[in-house]
């Protein structure tokens, strides 16, 4: 069986986009049911080096829909801005799973084996000297970073994950001996 540059990517960036809003949302539910001010958990960071909570949702979003996007041949817009809620970050973990959905195979297909070149943080361009490569070797590993360093943030801090939550419908069945 052959897979095509779609098939390995954008239902892999959706099902991760969707268990990215439960994890969220269970942090605005432990706020809410906890009395904890919002702030506390989205300004959380493990080191003072690190991206705090807000900021790691939304560059898993915001991955997401690099990835999607550039896969296409076309360059996202993002805007800079990073929520400074919960809700806000599930409206943006939405509205980045809308541009991803949107995607079709098509699409993918019709750029395939090309390179994928960008300037990153205003800083520097990297270049990919294939979709495959840009695909597997820095938005999957980075989009699952942020998507686990979210996670991680929240169980650490109290809220109640399991890894469930993370991996979400998995598509295998689970069967006792």
């Amino acid at each position: 069986m052959t897979f095509s540059l779609y098939d390995i990517s954008l239902p892999v960036l959706l099902q991760g986009l969707d268990n990215l809003a439960v994890v969220v949302a269970k942090g605005k539910a432990f706020c809410e049911e906890n009395g904890i001010e919002e702030a506390a958990l989205l300004d959380f960071r493990f080191r003072p080096d690190m991206y705090q909570f807000a900021r790691q949702v939304k560059t898993a979003a915001d991955t997401a829909v690099m990835g999607a996007v550039r896969l296409t041949g076309e360059e996202p817009v993002l805007t800079q801005d990073v929520p400074t809620s919960f809700e806000g970050l599930l409206q943006l973990i939405a509205s980045s799973r809308e541009v991803v959905a949107a995607v079709t195979p098509e699409q993918l297909g019709a750029n395939q084996g090309q390179a994928v070149s960008f300037t990153a943080m205003g800083t520097f361009r990297m270049t990919f000297a294939a979709q495959a490569d840009y695909l597997q070797k820095f938005i999957l590993p980075n989009f699952y970073f942020h998507c686990a360093t979210t996670y991680d943030m929240l169980r650490h801090n109290g809220v109640e994950l399991g890894k469930k939550d993370f991996l979400g419908d998995f598509g295998g069945a689970i069967t006792p001996l």
